[in-house]
């Protein structure tokens, strides 16, 4: 009887362990099913620059079940429970989202949080979900102009359409939306109400360009070389709605070498005396360019009839005229004349449109040299002499040598002995 009842009561207690692990089981399924109940959370939006009062509700998140009725919601998450604190709360038992101050989107544009469900022991009882709230961009930023001050430079004779200048402006907007479109346009200066040159821009880029005829873009007929444009931009796109800012635009007339200088003669004789050196002549040129600069200045050369190198010709800073001098003493034995080829051009290079009609960039000096008479040369020019005493008259005592250089006619050479 003994040995039944213990039988029995390992029975009883198998039993009773079954019966535990089968309750362990179901809880803990019990315990998962619930962390798979879903919260279910849309994407919230909220505009920025909200006034009080504050808060205010921006939206919902729910529960596809019903049970835990004692769980509750909560947020976590930058602008929850993370810095900035408390932008967003969230109604623990409805769900309920609130914010509870005024947003700038361009300080944050969005906030990632998350939202999940806890029990009154502030475990978890829902996996949490992403909850993301984006902030609405109100138009509250003016464009502004980077770069300031804007000086641009138009070329002489330059063709319609040609870029004078690029203008920069930003927008702190959303640029996603026409609160951070901006558009471009020109006004006319105050200080010019009517300017002799006309412009445009483009009204996305911001790129101003010539709009007048090139032929009226000439840096020597204008009297005024310095133009002003106010640049207007806006943003909301071409609406009357939006913020603006204005800038005014300085565009500089370029001048560019559009005149070749030419000389004034291109044909010049003159004679000189054999032995010569130093200053021969000045030749003028006339340059239609603004005088004093680069495109007016002349430089000068000798293209050829020099091989030796005895001339050299310079530029007069005062009168632009080339110089033109001997640095060698002229040999008509070597030469009795020169035919010397100059050219001028300008420091800075000729548009090829105006080098094409140029016609008189170079000139022809001939210098035609007159003989002197020089003097013969002994070949030595001392000579030590030494005779036995009672030398016989008439005996050689000394053979000398002597040449005349000027060679291009005949010469006589006539001896005088003479006695130191």
């Amino acid at each position: 009887m003994g040995s039944h009842l213990r039988a029995l009561a390992v029975l009883v207690l198998q039993a009773g362990l079954l019966l535990a692990a089968t309750a362990g089981l179901e809880e803990e399924a019990h315990s998962e099913g619930r962390q798979r109940r879903a919260i279910f959370a849309s994407e919230m939006f909220v505009s920025e620059n909200q006034r009080p009062p504050f808060p205010r509700r921006i939206g919902t998140v729910g529960r596809i079940s019903a049970g835990d009725e004692d769980a509750r919601f909560a947020l976590s998450g930058p602008g929850a429970d993370e810095e900035p604190k408390n932008l967003f709360v969230i109604d623990p038992r409805t769900g309920e989202v609130f914010v509870t101050g005024s947003l700038d989107r361009e300080e944050e544009s969005s906030y990632q949080l998350s939202v999940t469900a806890l029990n009154e022991l502030d475990n978890r009882v829902e996996l949490p979900v992403p909850l993301d709230v984006f902030v609405i961009d109100q138009n509250d930023n003016r464009p502004v102009f980077l770069h300031e001050p804007y000086v641009g430079r138009l070329y002489e004779h330059a063709p319609r359409g040609s870029p004078v200048m690029h203008v920069t402006a930003t927008d702190a907007d959303d640029p996603d939306t026409d609160n951070g479109v901006l558009y471009y346009r020109l006004e006319v200066a105050p200080s010019d109400p009517e300017p002799a040159l006309s412009f445009d821009i483009d009204p996305y880029s911001g790129t101003i360009v010539t709009a007048s005829d090139p032929a009226l873009i000439d840096h020597e007929v204008l009297k005024e070389r310095h133009f002003e444009v106010v640049v207007h931009v806006s943003d909301m796109a071409e609406t009357d709605a939006g913020l603006s800012s204005s800038v005014t635009a300085t565009i500089i007339l370029q001048d560019v070498n559009d005149f070749p200088p030419t000389f004034e003669k291109t044909e010049v004789e003159l004679t000189v005396t054999e032995n010569f050196h130093g200053s021969l002549l000045n030749l003028s040129v006339m340059d239609g360019d603004v005088e004093g600069g680069p495109n007016w200045r002349a430089v000068y050369s000798i293209v050829s009839g020099d091989p030796d190198g005895r001339f050299n010709v310079t530029t007069d800073p005062v009168s632009n005229s080339a110089h033109l001098t001997v640095t060698e003493p002229l040999d008509f034995e070597q030469a009795d004349s020169y035919t010397l080829v100059l050219r001028v051009d300008n420091e800075e290079p000729v548009v090829p449109e105006a080098l094409a009609a140029a016609t008189a960039s170079e000139a022809t000096v001939t210098v035609r040299l007159v003989d002197q008479n020089e003097a013969p040369a002994f070949s030595a020019l001392a000579a030590r002499l030494e005779w036995p005493e009672n030398v016989a008259e008439g005996t050689l005592l000394l053979d000398l040598h002597a040449t005349d250089p000027d060679i291009r006619q005949p010469q006589r050479v006539r001896w005088h002995p003479s006695v130191l």
